[in-house]
């Protein structure tokens, strides 16, 4: 049976000849329709993420989508065939790493700080400029440090991915930076709601009033593991606002690794613990820490930032396996 060298193949599995002599006029057409759909495709799936978190408003906060920069681009009328590898490539934009609209980013979101007893009551949509904000909740700046330090002394040695000496003066920049108002890192925010979701999963009663006085931070065992679930949310929150930023840090994808633990022990082997994985995988190797010692004449690199690369990507390496 010949084939003709012009013909494709259908889903049912017949041959569908092109022709050769097909003008130009139609291919530009069918392209024109491509683009009118993936714009549409857009604009659903904008405004049904729109719709969903308004009915959802008190167990997810809300977030107003808007189209991608890219979206403005697709109205314009095609010239000629030389735009066609532009549309490949607002097509690959639409299926393939980034989302149909523009996710909110770390600056849109507000962090505000209250006694960790009293977050899980705490409002997640607050008022901003005459707007409905997403509002991420941190606990003050004492009760951080004692978690911080709970999670050093307690469960650090079995993931061994952070820093210990410098871990407490980095929350403590972030409370600064709260406090200031200024801009905040994405990635030290992911780290430190990690910790908290780690630390409340195993605290037990009266953790750290050796250390920190005899203020107990929850009434008891119970009372802290109720509130993992809320922290682990919190970070999810936060690493979807990511999604847009230009710069990976390395905190970032320490964050993700202490929260894929928690989250491998509240649900097992969930879907939500291999896209962690996957993307703390990702974002490792957009940072190329798996490419660190990869040419041998190389001196190797014994710089703080670069033996904890080393670290946190062969962790991940040894889960992988």
């Amino acid at each position: 049976m010949s084939i003709d060298p012009h013909s494709t193949t259908n889903a049912t599995g017949h041959p569908t000849t092109i022709s050769a002599t097909a003008s130009q006029a139609d291919l530009l057409a069918e392209v024109q329709a491509l683009r009118r759909l993936a714009h549409g495709l857009e604009a659903r799936v904008a405004s049904g993420s729109t719709t969903q978190h308004q009915h959802n408003v008190e167990a997810e906060p809300y977030i107003s989508p808007a189209t991608s920069a890219g979206s403005n681009d697709l109205q314009k009328p095609l010239a000629s065939s030389g735009e066609v590898p532009d549309i490949v490539s607002q097509l690959q934009l639409v299926s393939m790493g980034q989302v149909a609209h523009t996710l909110v980013g770390v600056d849109d979101i507000m962090f505000k700080t209250e006694h960790i007893r009293s977050i899980p009551q705490a409002p997640g949509l607050i008022a901003h400029l005459g707007q409905p904000t997403t509002c991420v909740w941190l606990p003050t700046r004492d009760e951080a440090m004692i978690l911080v330090d709970y999670y050093l002394t307690t469960i650090d040695h079995i993931q061994h991915i952070v820093h210990q000496p410098s871990l407490p003066s980095l929350i403590e920049d972030v409370y600064k930076q709260i406090r200031s108002e200024l801009p905040l890192k994405s990635g030290h925010i992911v780290l430190l709601l990690s910790i908290i979701a780690s630390t409340t999963r195993v605290w037990r009663p009266n953790a750290g009033a050796g250390a920190h006085g005899e203020y107990a931070l929850f009434l008891s065992s119970t009372q802290a593991h109720a509130q993992t679930t809320l922290w682990i949310k919190a970070a999810h929150r936060v690493l979807n606002a990511t999604q847009t930023a230009d710069k990976i840090q390395l905190e970032m994808i320490q964050g993700i690794i202490i929260l894929n633990c928690v989250v491998c022990n509240v649900e097992g082997l969930s879907l939500r613990y291999r896209s962690l994985h996957s993307m703390g995988l990702l974002l490792g190797r957009e940072l190329g820490l798996h490419r660190m010692d990869h040419d041998p004449k190389a001196s190797p690199d014994c710089t703080l930032k670069a033996e904890m690369g080393r670290r946190i990507w062969w962790y991940m390496a040894a889960t992988d396996w």
